[in-house]
């Protein structure tokens, strides 16, 4: 997985508006299931953080996608899908 995938490549999901959102809950579930801070409370620091960037941007990512008004903002580009991570629906670089 990486952190600066955008919202639909997270989820493995084609862009478009029109989300299966059963399908969405079950892909966030199953990232959940792998990355959620309580599976690393015994790990080290380094992986408790890293499961805690994980875990904020799949939350992040499935409030955006399961509203259309949210997923309407992202970009439609893939050049064009790097987001800041507090602000998801907001490009930071395009290529032209």
């Amino acid at each position: 997985m990486d952190l600066r995938s955008d919202h639909f490549a997270l989820f493995g999901l084609s862009r478009g508006f029109r989300l299966d959102l059963s399908d969405l809950d079950s892909r966030y579930r199953d990232i959940q299931a792998q990355v959620h801070p309580d599976r690393f409370v015994h790990a080290g620091e380094a992986e408790r953080r890293l499961s805690m960037q994980w875990a904020t941007h799949a939350n992040e990512a499935y409030q955006t996608l399961k509203k259309p008004t949210s997923a309407a903002a992202m970009p439609n580009s893939v050049n064009c899908s790097m987001m800041l991570p507090t602000m998801p629906a907001r490009r930071i670089a395009c290529d032209a």
